[in-house]
């Protein structure tokens, strides 16, 4: 029994040498051992009640790439409405979308190197590469941190699937190009106190950040195959608006006043295929031994010792020692919720920022009651854009449709496809509906 627990929580072993600016590791000096994954994202329980407390851990950036062939069809429709985004017509632009099931994905005028086609929603960010470009990847996808903090990773990979197959064929199996691990604490501990020299590591590339006047956290290892951030998160995500966070945390027991910090290792694809977890079914069991791999061979949070030049036998910071032993197997179920497709401005934005102008024009004009300002507002700003379009042919309703049209496209919430005859759309229903049970 204590060989089969021994064996379940034994870690990743190897050795680092530096190549300028980047980590690596030669494949025989490394070797790993698996263990059960978690899913993408939990919160803790009730044994961490700690300090530090753990709030949550899982994986908040993902990266995959997929194998396979654009259809003639996938790159013509693609081709297309990418040269309507890079029309200089507004109304052109404004049909540059696809939909496919219940996405509705913004195309971009641009490309994202070497990919020629890059889509967009609230759930993914799709680089797609074209049908002559037989070396590279079909897709290069970057999925929504929000959605992997709420969404089983197998329900997010059959949605990318389904969405794949309607363009391309013969794709392929998910590799992971990127993946970043974390965690959410809290600590009594002032870690504006640790100092350079505290950090034992491979890496020679550290930088000690500060919002003036707070200290703000730690990059180390950057520009490598492997990374680490120690950082304030309630800062970030004061300018982030990742504020589906915040229930999470309280959950897990903040209490708003005290701040979170998250630790958080990104591994590469250079690493990660030395580490044996490039696929994604790898990757989904090896989280912690990943995890330990990072916390005790790649870097730690030690207590220097003066009298000891080793570093090796520095005692870990207490700490570390409590973040780097995360019991990653024995997470709970996440709450799940749906995550929206479209990406939605905040309430701030719409009944903050966006209601600036009316109360400007009502402090112009002397106005304090809501409605009669409202009123006047709309009336002059019909003259204004009225009068305007005596010389660019764009009154008042024009200028409105167009600007609900291009948010429309940007927020993926409203499709601005010319109207299409009722033959048409039977006709893609039928497609979609049997794309969709894989006939």
């Amino acid at each position: 029994m204590q060989d089969q627990e021994s064996q379940q929580k034994s870690t990743i072993k190897g050795t680092a040498r530096e190549q300028s600016e980047s980590t690596s590791l030669s494949r025989a000096e490394s070797n790993i051992s698996l263990t059960k994954g978690t899913p993408s994202s939990n919160t803790v329980p009730p044994q961490y009640n700690s300090d530090p407390l753990i709030l949550r851990f899982g994986i908040d950036s993902l990266y995959l790439s997929y194998q396979g062939e654009l259809s003639e069809d996938g790159e013509n429709r693609l081709s297309d409405l990418k040269e309507l985004a890079q029309s200089e017509d507004p109304r052109k632009q404004d049909q540059a979308q696809l939909s496919i099931g219940d996405h509705l994905f913004k195309v971009s005028d641009k490309g994202q190197k070497p990919f020629a086609f890059v889509l967009d929603d609230n759930w993914f960010r799709i680089a797609i590469s074209k049908r002559s470009s037989k070396s590279m990847p079909l897709a290069y996808i970057q999925i929504s941190s929000e959605v992997l903090t709420f969404t089983p990773i197998d329900e997010i990979t059959r949605d990318l699937e389904f969405i794949l197959n309607t363009l391309s064929r013969k794709v392929s199996k998910p590799k992971v190009s990127r993946v970043d691990l974390f965690t959410d604490f809290i600590t009594q501990q002032n870690l504006d106190d640790i100092d350079i020299t505290h950090w034992v590591t491979r890496t020679t590339l550290f930088n000690k950040h500060y919002i003036r006047p707070h200290f703000s956290g730690w990059s180390i290892g950057y520009k490598g195959d492997i990374s680490a951030r120690l950082y304030d998160k309630t800062l970030e995500i004061k300018k982030s608006g990742k504020d589906y966070l915040i229930p999470i945390w309280l959950g897990a027991g903040w209490n708003r006043e005290q701040k979170v910090w998250r630790l958080e290792f990104q591994y590469k694809l250079e690493i990660l295929k030395i580490l044996q977890s490039a696929s994604l079914d790898s990757l989904l069991l090896n989280q912690g031994p990943l995890w330990r791999y990072a916390c005790h061979d790649w870097l730690r949070l030690s207590l220097p010792n003066e009298n000891d030049s080793n570093t090796s036998r520095w005692p870990l910071h207490p700490l570390w020692a409590s973040l780097s032993e995360l019991a990653w197997k024995d997470n709970p179920d996440k709450s799940l919720k749906r995550i929206r497709k479209q990406r939605i401005p905040s309430d701030e934005s719409l009944y903050i920022n966006g209601i600036a102008g009316l109360t400007s024009f009502m402090a112009l004009y002397g106005i304090a009651d809501l409605y009669d300002g409202f009123t006047k507002y709309i009336t002059e700003a019909k003259e204004f854009h009225d009068t305007r379009g005596q010389f660019n042919d764009e009154d008042f309703d024009s200028y409105i449709q167009k600007k609900v049209r291009e948010k429309g496209r940007n927020y993926n919430t409203i499709s601005n496809a010319l109207k299409k005859d009722h033959d048409t759309k039977k006709k893609e229903a039928k497609t979609y509906q049997s794309e969709k049970d894989g006939e």
